[in-house]
């Protein structure tokens, strides 16, 4: 009766949403939408259009879970206690599990080691994605230069159309936690490692944003970090709705896949949810385990402190500026978003053929460009150390040079070395010596 109930659901909003497209509907709608989803937090003006489109989404997923995720103080074995591996995590010293039956643990696990217990949230929206008419190119072509990639390599405006960074991201690896990736485009020939899938549905990308996001990333012609590769980790759907477990796994399964594989890693997240302690606390210990994770502000033109993972204190969260040297207007802020990054109208790789191209905008898009600059910088570098990688993205940032930005939110424009710049690599930017000062002489009277 459900099921059949939610099919008539589905059919009514389907026909709604043809005459909606039919009117040219200019209506919108405030609301407010806390959920796991493409680096897009809150849609404060919603087209009717797109608010039946979330109507038929919420139908298909069925509404929140009434499952619960649990952390605890200290590592206890939870096969013994009946719990499947899949079912658990452990990245670091954070160690935790998903509790399906609402309850049934709490006469297993003493009240002296559980540390956090949150709901896993499971709703569906749409990212902030706008395809600019005027920009409108079908198929990729050697000509084309994204304006995000050649902003980043240059001090000031106005653009040089030309990119040249100081190294092009070999021996590096992006960790994309997305919606997968269309591995036949031709920006990925010879890049994708084998990934992993937490959404069910298998290895691919049928929503696009996965691709999009990880072309800016390492894209052969599009991409920051050229020569890196990426690692396709799927926790979103083909909805673009994930879940606050399936994210969790995805960090735990790169964390660990890095370690395996030896090589310089960073996690790049284009999407967030509402404030979850757990989450963050799973991208505090992926940073403590040598793996930085770079994640969207989110696209609610609010404050990111108060969502997840852009709030966790090791995030690196990325806000997003326009082709103007000006804040997005959707751009989340405050003093969690630690830097700004090309986020308007930017060129990515598409889904529909092997040359697709498309514009997006979002903090989605801005979260890449700086997981590329970071796999420059590890190319270098190493990563022996998060905190040295930290210190070079952050020294060579520009500041007070976007408009628009709060007082409250760091003016930090992300920035990368051209080859032909003369810049020190390794900030050797150290703290005043302050002068030794001589003894003095103690005068005695002469006899």
């Amino acid at each position: 009766m459900v099921a059949n109930g939610c099919k008539w659901l589905q059919m009514v909003c389907k026909w709604l949403q043809m005459v909606a497209n039919g009117l040219q509907s200019h209506f919108f709608l405030g609301i407010q939408i806390k959920s796991f989803h493409l680096g897009k937090i809150m849609l404060i003006r919603l087209p009717l259009v797109r608010l039946l489109q979330l109507l038929q989404l919420l139908v298909i997923s069925g509404g929140s879970s009434n499952e619960r995720i649990v952390t605890l103080k200290k590592w206890v074995n939870l096969r013994e206690l009946g719990i499947k591996r899949e079912d658990s995590f452990q990245i670091g010293t954070l160690v935790g599990f998903i509790e399906r039956n609402p309850f049934s643990m709490e006469t297993k696990i003493s009240s002296d080691i559980l540390d956090t217990i949150e709901q896993n949230k499971n709703v569906s929206s749409f990212p902030y994605e706008e395809i600019d008419p005027r920009h409108a190119v079908p198929e990729l072509k050697n000509t084309i230069l994204p304006w995000g990639i050649d902003r980043i390599d240059q001090f000031e405006l106005p653009l040089d159309s030309k990119y040249l960074p100081f190294r092009y991201g070999e021996n590096s690896v992006v960790y994309m936690l997305d919606t997968g990736i269309y591995t036949k485009h031709v920006e990925f020939k010879n890049k994708i490692l084998k990934g992993a899938d937490f959404t069910g549905e298998g290895p691919g990308d049928k929503n696009g944003h996965g691709t999009h996001t990880s072309s800016t990333a390492v894209g052969e012609t599009m991409g920051v970090a050229k020569k890196a590769k990426v690692v396709p980790v799927k926790v979103l759907n083909s909805r673009g709705s994930g879940t606050y477990w399936g994210v969790i796994k995805g960090i735990e399964w790169a964390v660990n896949h890095s370690k395996e594989n030896k090589k310089c890693a960073v996690i790049n997240m284009s999407l967030g949810g509402g404030f979850s302690k757990i989450l963050n606390l799973a991208v505090d210990a992926a940073t403590a385990n040598n793996v930085l994770v770079v994640v969207a502000a989110g696209n609610s033109a609010n404050n990111a402190c108060l969502y997840s993972p852009g709030s966790a204190s090791s995030a690196i969260t990325v806000g997003s500026t326009t082709s103007e040297d000006k804040l997005s207007t959707f751009s989340s802020y405050g003093n969690c978003t630690k830097i700004l990054a090309p986020g308007s109208n930017i060129l990515g790789a598409g889904i529909s053929n092997r040359r697709a191209i498309r514009y997006a905008s979002g903090t989605s898009m801005s979260a890449p460009h700086v997981s590329g600059a970071i796999a420059l910088i590890m190319s270098k570098y190493g990563c022996a150390s998060v905190n040295k990688t930290l210190r070079i993205l952050y020294d060579w940032e520009l500041r007070g040079v976007i408009g628009g930005v709060p007082q409250n939110t760091p003016n930090k424009m992300l920035h990368i070395p051209n080859k032909h710049d003369n810049f020190t690599m390794i900030p050797t930017k150290q703290p005043t010596k302050q002068p030794t000062k001589q003894p003095t002489k103690k005068l005695t009277k002469k006899k």
